[in-house]
């Protein structure tokens, strides 16, 4: 989240419980494939209610989240 963009697409994966994808940005996994996109999924507690925006927040736990190197799409 140090990234204004990824922190931007974080925050709203979260808060819409929707997976959202970032514009393009600089990948470190892989030098040869250095542009890409990433997709944010909010995961949250099952034992908790998150059907609006702050319940979602407050059951965050953790995101699934997909590297997709531009030059492989």
């Amino acid at each position: 989240a140090s990234d204004p963009v990824r922190r931007a697409a974080l925050e709203k994966a979260r808060d819409t419980g929707l997976p959202v994808a970032t514009g393009r940005v600089s990948l470190v996994q892989d030098i040869a494939t250095a542009r890409g996109l990433l997709v944010f999924m909010a995961i949250y507690a099952n034992d908790r209610p998150h059907a609006t925006p702050e319940q979602r927040r407050a059951a965050l736990l953790c995101y699934a989240v997909g590297v997709f190197g531009i030059d492989e799409i």
